[in-house]
């Protein structure tokens, strides 16, 4: 009998243990929050399709005429491209005009035939341009090369280009990440230069323009291509871009705002000057490193000033922002949209005749035009603001 209770008794005191340790357990697991991985959504990937376009009307034939270097340049970038290739891009040869007629040439093929296929009597520079604009999307990069003589009907170069702003003010309008390149070569060149048709023995210059969003186009921008240009013009949208603040002081940083109240005076400097580090990811801004590291290419608030900016990894910048008297507010950070480059202005030809060397008839007023219909939309190329609280 005894037994029978003894065992009773440990089988009751086993229960009451399981039983204690399951509404501790449950209690701890009310306790504690469930732990979830943070999923970072992705950008999405597309494949790159690459659409070349050679403007085949009788003022290009010249350019193709023996081992011209206008071939060289173009089998340059096709060749870049081409190495940079993922699974699913495709590269397409074509010929531009008042229509665009596909090749099913290789390259090398493609090449060999320009100088047949150039025999387009006119060419209407803004046609062109708005068929090269048509069908960019996410994916979608169309480079057209042309030697971009700009002849106006009436007479009036200003006025022909006040035709370009509004063609491209117009597609900026449904498009608002569209995005430019406009980078200029010489080749020699052997055969009628119209408008006139004089023959013409001599280098010659000719044009890149490449269109697309801005991801795209820096992608072929950045490509290691060899062949040297002669100028370089890069247009797109202004991007709003968020800073991430790197505070030494963890308190100095609430909802990735300053807290003035929290930001020491640097301690290795003079007595009065407060500074600190700020991160932004550049990756879709189409400018060379040079260019974004160059203090005085941007505008700041005033009482703030930029002491440094660093190239970090994968587009990432590093800025140093410093000033003598923090307040509540907000610092705005602007990279401002540059005037247009000297060599543009060089290589404008406003006369009759055969072009004075490396010129290229009324180019400035086609490039000015482009370059107002952006810069009437904003003269910020990118912009960040920092909040101080």
């Amino acid at each position: 009998m005894n037994d029978m209770l003894s065992k009773k008794t440990i089988l009751s005191r086993i229960v009451w243990v399981v039983a204690i340790t399951l509404i501790l357990s449950s209690c701890e697991s009310c306790r504690r929050p469930t732990q979830t991985k943070e999923v970072k959504e992705k950008e999405p990937q597309y494949c790159q399709i690459v659409n070349f376009y050679v403007e085949n009307s009788g003022s290009m034939k010249g350019y193709f005429s023996g081992n011209s270097q206008i071939k060289d340049v173009i089998k340059d970038y096709y060749d870049r491209i081409d190495d940079s290739q993922n699974e699913g891009d495709t590269i397409t040869l074509n010929f531009i005009n008042t229509k665009i007629e596909n090749s099913s040439a290789e390259i090398k093929e493609y090449l060999m035939s320009c100088q047949s296929k150039c025999t387009a009597a006119y060419s209407k520079i803004d046609d062109i341009l708005r068929m090269a604009m048509e069908g960019i999307n996410d994916s979608t990069v169309n480079i057209v090369i042309s030697d971009y003589c700009f002849e106006s009907d009436n007479s009036s170069f200003p006025m022909a280009m006040s035709g370009i702003t509004g063609l491209f003010s117009k597609r900026l309008k449904t498009d608002a990440n569209l995005s430019v390149a406009i980078i200029k070569y010489m080749s020699d060149f052997n055969g009628k230069y119209f408008p006139g048709g004089i023959h013409v023995k001599k280098s010659m210059p000719f044009y890149l323009w490449i269109f697309g969003n801005e991801k795209q186009v820096k992608r072929i921008v950045n490509a290691p291509i060899k062949s040297s240009n002669c100028g370089t013009l890069i247009l797109q949208p202004t991007q709003i871009i968020t800073s991430t603040i790197a505070a030494k002081k963890a308190r100095m940083v609430e909802n990735n705002s300053i807290v003035v109240s929290e930001w020491d005076k640097d301690r290795n400097r003079d007595a009065t000057t407060y500074s600190t580090t700020i991160e932004l990811n550049l990756s879709r801004i189409i400018l060379t490193k040079e260019d974004i590291c160059n203090t005085n290419n941007y505008a700041i608030t005033n009482g703030y000033r930029i002491e440094s900016i660093e190239e970090k990894e994968n587009g990432i910048y590093s800025y140093r922002v410093s000033t003598n008297k923090p307040s509540p507010g907000i610092i705005s950070i602007v990279y401002t949209q540059q005037d247009l480059p000297g060599w543009v202005e060089k290589s404008n030809f406003t006369g009759t005749g055969i072009p004075k060397d490396s010129t290229t008839l009324g180019v400035k007023y086609l490039i000015g035009g482009v370059y107002d219909a952006y810069h009437n939309l904003s003269n910020k190329i990118f912009e960040t603001k920092i909040t101080l609280k």
